[in-house]
């Protein structure tokens, strides 16, 4: 682990002051509110009214906002962070090895963590204040019902062009990633959110996955893995009309054709399913390598979640695909059903 960052002396906010100014970071009000729901929590479409409501509901003395507390506000902020939108590596254990694992993890639960990171989060840290070096920190280990969940900070710095020697040329970025070890499962998920750039999401899933097992492996906890090879999911789930509807898929042969793109990603009334891709000069055949589905919210709620598989073609073409896209999922119970249907079909 990079060595931590010394925290400078700053007048202590409110445990609600942080856990609002976190929520606004993640830039997840619209998801926010899916989750939200589960507490009673008011989230607006502007970020001001959203920390006006908040701040109301837990004051509130209205027995219909008697779940609305602070320690349900900062629940959600964990559930927003750690859900919203990643990539997943999943990683299969054995039973032995995962009750371990939970074990030794239930005993971090609620346990400082001695760096910036942990002391500002969920809140991003001020760069102006602080220079960490590039690297993985702990920023809290938290039980989430379903499982436990490791929550660091990845900190990358880069180089502007024309300042490739100069710190003041050098730009440092934050980002929240996540291992998750579900109680009702034997694996491990690396989750890798969206917000960072792609280039960046196989060297933080690697980067994860090794400070997760040192933090483990310092309890005496050492484990062999399986990685989910998800490339066997693209075709089954394209085949299978009841697993949601296509909204982008790329289909591609195994001769010298061109791929073929078929996508509507505003109506929900298109499912690529309904398309037929034809080769009239040499008559390949085509295969789906790479999918999009969406699946409705169930109730009420009109949204949908969105599972994709999209490795790159020369990956696909060796017959691999590591990772699976989940863009809000409804509860945590549906997201582990994504997962447990995906490696099913794996």
């Amino acid at each position: 682990m990079s060595s931590a960052a010394t925290v400078p002396s700053t007048a202590t906010p409110t445990k609600q002051q942080v856990l609002l100014k976190g929520l606004e970071s993640t830039g997840e009000q619209s998801f926010a509110r899916v989750v939200g729901a589960n507490y009673g929590f008011r989230i607006s479409n502007r970020w001001e009214k959203t920390a006006v409501n908040i701040d109301e509901d837990i004051k509130s003395t209205n027995s219909k906002y008697q779940n609305c507390t602070v320690d349900n506000l900062e629940n959600l902020v964990d559930r927003v962070i750690i859900s919203a939108n990643h990539h997943y590596t999943i990683y299969k254990v054995s039973q032995k090895d995962a009750i371990q694992i939970r074990q030794e993890l239930s005993a971090l639960v609620g346990q400082p963590v001695n760096n910036i990171f942990a002391q500002t989060y969920p809140a991003l840290v001020d760069f102006n204040s602080v220079n960490p070096a590039a690297g993985e920190y702990l920023c809290k280990v938290a039980d989430m019902g379903d499982g436990i969940a490791c929550i660091f900070a990845s900190i990358v710095k880069e180089s502007l062009p024309g300042y490739r020697t100069m710190t003041a040329g050098v730009i440092t970025s934050q980002y929240f990633h996540t291992v998750f070890v579900p109680y009702a499962a034997d694996r491990i998920e690396v989750r890798i959110t969206d917000n960072a750039p792609t280039r960046y999401h196989e060297k933080h899933a690697t980067a994860i996955k090794i400070e997760f097992q040192n933090i483990i492996g310092q309890k005496g906890v050492h484990y062999p893995t399986t990685q989910v090879n998800f490339f066997k999911c693209i075709e089954s789930y394209f085949n299978d009309p009841t697993s949601g509807r296509i909204a982008h898929a790329i289909l591609t042969t195994g001769q010298d054709s061109k791929d073929a793109e078929l996508k509507s990603l505003r109506s929900k009334d298109y499912c690529a399913r309904t398309q037929q891709v034809v080769d009239k000069k040499n008559n390949f055949n085509y295969v789906c390598r790479a999918i999009l589905l969406r699946k409705p919210y169930t109730g009420i709620s009109t949204g949908e979640m969105d599972i994709s598989f999209f490795p790159h073609k020369n990956t696909w073409e060796a017959n691999f695909c590591w990772c699976v896209q989940v863009k809000k999922p409804q509860t945590s119970a549906a997201l582990n059903l994504i997962i447990t249907d995906a490696i099913a079909r794996s």
